[in-house]
């Protein structure tokens, strides 16, 4: 039992020695690992030293209990007692017996008797079985043959065909052995198996005690057994403490990122339950963030480019006036010889169409600038579209509408203007990317929302262009102001949809528009 304590203590010291180590190469922060992994170790540890003990003492009193003194000497003498009494019955059958000679077959089964012989210097000249085959398989005892001039010889088990037999000895007067194998008892052979095998486990457990317990070896690999313990939960705890530890030192790097401005850090781990949710829970909180942040500066600069848009449409729209007056003042006063020169009507055609243009560019600043509330109320779309499509009938391109609007779609909130304005500028787009006598094609129908979809047979976009359309200010027109799409986009996401284009160049381009299914 010694060396099991002083195995306890050198465990105990290194746990020690692991504990400060751990704890001073943790940080701060992370010392919930050095904790955890103490204390997983400790609790598994702790309960193993008397469990171990108490198993250790129980063994030692179960071994000496079975192995009390003179145990092995009765049941040894037990198994001579039955020998000894199957001898007596053999050589009682042998002093009854007639003339071995003389016997026959039926004798033998009478008397439960397998075989009889007689031996002279070591061959049986007489042999008298019920079967023939046993002679050819009997062995005699070396010692018998050699030890056969003493009077008395022991007798012993033997097997033939997995019966058991016992094998009895006497000698004669002219030195001959007679020899008998009789057929023995069940309970006999039970009693014996018994005693033998309580024989066996006797010797088993004083091997035992002998080698474990009195060679101090059963503390000996108690001793190993906990020490491979001690190894096995330090490791385990060590895992589980850093499949806790771990995402949590993810998360708190996650949260020095996002405090210093980088919204879009993510942490990926894995983990399972509590800590996953943790951890998505982070995710989303970063996640929104970072949208809340994209759409307070995507505000801030709306309303930067209103500004800049109302004054910008306030600047164009302050010499426009003056200058109407000036050119309706010039062809006034000018003589009716010289209104009619060729030359004089181009120049005033095409000053009134660039004032025109000036016009329609401060309008639409002025509108961007403005952006006026929506006014909600239950509206029929495919009513808005027939009447939209309508004004567009008599472009000079002969540009074929299809319309493919679905049936019983439902009145949803919103405003009419608005949603009409939207449609008006999209058709117009489609319409300038398209050839003369080309298609566009119109598609209303109800999903999960209620979506448009405008798709021509234009130019199309290339992917960087694709990526600009929606942006304030940038447009590929001559004399576009860049605020169309972005204002139709707008309007959408006011009324809580949304807008996908999809293009390739020389394919065309697709607008999609999805509204909510708000109906009343």
């Amino acid at each position: 039992m010694e060396i099991f304590f002083i195995c306890i203590g050198v465990i105990s010291v290194a746990l020690f020695a692991y504990s400060l180590v751990l704890w001073r190469k943790s940080q701060k922060r992370s010392r919930f690992q050095a904790r955890l992994t103490i204390l997983f170790f400790l609790f598994t540890i702790i309960p193993t030293i008397p469990l171990t003990l108490s198993v250790g003492i129980l063994l030692i009193k179960s071994t000496e209990m079975l192995t009390l003194p003179g145990v092995e000497k009765a049941l040894s003498q037990s198994l001579d007692m039955i020998r000894l009494q199957l001898d007596q019955q053999g050589k009682h059958i042998l002093t009854k017996l007639p003339a071995i000679e003389n016997i026959d077959q039926a004798y033998l089964i009478q008397n439960n008797i397998v075989y009889a012989g007689i031996l002279d210097n070591g061959e049986p000249v007489v042999f008298k079985s019920v079967d023939v085959k046993i002679k050819n398989e009997l062995k005699f005892p070396e010692k018998l043959i050699q030890q056969f001039d003493k009077e008395q010889f022991e007798g012993r088990l033997v097997h033939y065909n997995k019966l058991p037999l016992f094998e009895s000895y006497q000698q004669t007067n002219n030195n001959r052995i007679c020899f008998i194998g009789f057929k023995l008892s069940p309970d006999i052979i039970t009693a014996k198996n018994n005693v033998l095998w309580a024989l066996r486990n006797h010797a088993s457990m004083r091997l035992l005690r002998d080698t474990f317990l009195e060679q101090g070896l059963l503390w000996g690999i108690a001793s190993v057994f906990v020490l491979l313990l001690a190894f096995i939960s330090a490791l385990a705890a060590k895992i589980v403490s850093t499949g806790i530890s771990r995402p949590i030192q993810q998360l708190t790097v996650g949260m020095e990122q996002v405090g210093s401005g980088d919204l879009s850090h993510r942490v990926n781990i894995k983990a399972k339950d509590e800590i996953e949710f943790l951890v998505n829970s982070f995710n989303k909180m970063a996640s929104d963030l970072k949208t809340s942040r994209e759409n307070l500066q995507r505000a801030e600069r709306i309303a930067a480019w209103r500004d800049v848009a109302r004054q910008i449409s306030h600047e164009i729209k302050n010499p426009l006036t003056p200058i109407k007056f000036s050119l309706f003042r010039l062809m006034s006063s000018l003589p009716e010889e010289f209104k009619q020169q060729n030359d004089f009507q181009e120049s005033v055609a095409i000053i009134e169409e660039e004032l025109a243009s000036i016009q329609k560019i401060a309008n639409e600043f002025s509108d961007f600038a403005r952006m006026p509330q929506m006014q909600l109320k239950p509206e029929n779309v495919d009513e808005i579209i027939n009447n939209t499509v309508t004004l567009f009938h008599d472009d000079p391109k002969n540009i074929k509408f299809t319309l493919s609007i679905e049936k019983e779609i439902p009145q949803i909130m919103i405003d009419r203007d608005q949603i009409r304005r939207c449609l008006q500028n999209l058709i117009k787009n489609a319409i300038e990317a398209s050839a003369p006598d080309s298609q566009i094609d119109i598609i209303a129908e109800k999903t999960k929302t209620l979506d448009i979809t405008i798709k021509d047979q234009g130019c199309g976009m290339d992917s960087i262009t694709l990526k600009k359309a929606m942006s304030p200010y940038f447009t590929t027109k001559e004399h576009g102001t860049g605020l169309g799409l972005f204002i139709v986009n707008r309007i959408i996401i006011d009324h809580g949809g949304m807008m996908d284009i999809q293009s390739e160049p020389g394919l065309g381009t697709r607008i999609k528009i999805c509204l909510p299914l708000n109906s009343q």
